[in-house]
């Protein structure tokens, strides 16, 4: 299974010219290039043999290069608001009027916790 922290670890622990960072650092810097490129290519764009990049899976506890492959295609394909648990308009909302957004956001909140305590629902 892909764990994105492992990558993020590898390249705040590694030189950058190591070819693990290198990899890694291609890889998410070209995911929706990659979903039409086989191991081979891949490969050869990183500067190393597809039998490195099979090696960078299990060293990462990928099972295999298809499997790494299938996690970041769907990496790429993930919308912009998806990993911040919000809709597209609220995001939207954020990136044009960020104030705004956060004063309408923090009263909202505001309201929750202050009916949750009135009702004593929340329990700490």
């Amino acid at each position: 299974m892909l764990d994105l922290f492992d990558f993020l670890h590898y390249l705040n622990t590694t030189k950058r010219d190591a070819t693990y960072s290198r990899i890694i650092i291609y890889l998410f810097s070209h995911l929706n290039e990659i979903r039409s490129l086989t191991i081979t290519e891949i490969a050869e764009r990183c500067f190393v043999s597809p039998a490195t990049l099979t090696r960078f899976c299990r060293h990462f506890g990928v099972s295999s290069f298809a499997s790494l492959w299938e996690s970041l295609v769907s990496l790429g394909t993930m919308k912009k608001h998806s990993g911040l648990r919000m809709k597209e308009q609220e995001l939207t909302d954020l990136k044009n009027d960020p104030k705004g957004y956060l004063t309408s956001y923090s009263a909202e909140k505001m309201m929750f916790y202050k009916h949750s305590i009135l009702h004593k629902s929340i329990k700490f």
